[in-house]
């Protein structure tokens, strides 16, 4: 398979996600907008997925600048779950619209947070039962690109087909239209 890549296409609408603009930012008034932006995943030049994702800090407790700033960066692949269920993928080399860096261990160094490619399960419970997925009432990103979980399952599918394992990086751009 050729080289694999990863193309987010940020709507600017997406960016129009308080219900109320003034009202505050919370759990009621800031699902509007969700889930506009798209993720493709290319071999070469030919596409070979594509799927809604949600790419703006919209997370009541989240800062709206901790958003992807558009460029190109890399998606860390396997990274630790930690309270994230199934394989997740850290995001690396990229600027959020304030200006700050992620770095190799997609966090930034003002902040511990790490910026991730995860999916909307809630955090894991315990015990947990592995059958049992319950997910988010909209997908909620500190920063994050967040997806469906039958999305980030088929696109970690196609990077483990195309050979790529946990510790190598994908490259990707964020453009908005």
């Amino acid at each position: 398979m050729s080289r694999i890549s990863a193309l987010i296409i940020r709507r600017r609408e997406s960016m129009d996600y308080l219900r109320d603009l003034k009202g505050p930012r919370s759990w009621g008034n800031n699902d509007r907008n969700n889930m506009l932006d798209l993720f493709l995943v290319f071999s070469g030049g030919a596409e070979l997925y594509r799927c809604p994702v949600q790419t703006v800090a919209n997370h009541p407790e989240a800062r709206e600048r901790d958003t992807i700033a558009p460029g190109r960066f890399g998606l860390r692949l396997g990274v630790d779950p930690r309270l994230f269920s199934g394989r997740i993928n850290g995001i690396v080399g990229a600027y959020d619209l304030e200006g700050d860096w992620t770095d190799y261990a997609s966090v930034q160094p003002d902040d511990l947070a790490r910026w991730l490619q995860h999916d909307t399960r809630l955090p894991k419970a315990k015990p947990s039962d592995p059958d049992v997925i319950v997910t988010t009432r909209v997908a909620w990103s500190a920063g994050c690109i967040v997806h469906h979980p039958d999305d980030l399952a088929r696109v970690n599918e196609i990077f483990n087909a195309a050979g790529k394992r946990a510790g190598d990086v994908i490259p990707c751009e964020l453009v908005v239209v």
